[in-house]
């Protein structure tokens, strides 16, 4: 069995170099303002994913190109990420994957995360817990508007045709006395 330590090596690259490793053909459209806004808040902290045995970008894309666009635009490198000289360089992440299994693993990679959901209730905590850290909720990808979405959906607003329904008669919904009588077998 291989050990973790022998089939992953880090690595030191400089963002320009990852780009041309990165797949020309990525279907994936990304959110690079909140990849940017992410971050400029937290900074790097998961790691560009290289495949050894393509030599291309296995998962980061994202991440990479919205640390290309605040690099040519003049912004701060995000924390976690060495300048030197006006080069970026960040960590990364090496394996080697079976011959052709890197177009697969970069989509599974993606589609595995979207296609899991959220615990509205424990999102709802989270959130309110951030916003008053952050009321704008600044570099999580969610908005002043979804935390508020979010509350209407699990704080019980009901909608107003809900209030409009009477309240049933209390005498049709009493419990039967007795259980119903079996059918007598002939």
């Amino acid at each position: 069995m291989t050990s973790i330590i022998q089939s992953h090596r880090l690595g030191q690259h400089d963002i320009q170099h990852l780009s041309t490793l990165a797949w020309d053909r990525n279907p994936r459209r990304h959110d690079l303002e909140a990849i940017a806004a992410s971050l400029g808040k937290y900074g790097y902290g998961s790691p560009i994913l290289i495949d050894d045995t393509s030599g291309r970008i296995a998962a980061g894309h994202g991440v990479l190109a919205a640390m290309l666009i605040d690099q040519a635009e003049g912004r701060k490198a995000p924390r976690r990420v060495t300048v030197v000289g006006d080069q970026w360089q960040v960590v990364t992440i090496h394996i080697q994957l079976n011959p052709g299994e890197v177009d697969g693993y970069a989509l599974s990679d993606t589609r595995t995360k979207e296609l899991g959901g959220w615990d509205d209730a424990l999102l709802l905590d989270v959130l309110e817990e951030l916003s008053v850290l952050d009321p704008t909720l600044y570099g999580t990808g969610f908005t002043q508007s979804d935390l508020e979405l979010l509350q209407e959906k699990i704080g019980g607003e009901l909608p107003p045709s809900f209030h409009a329904v009477a309240d049933p008669d209390p005498a049709r919904l009493a419990a039967p006395t007795a259980p119903p009588s079996a059918p007598v077998a002939a």
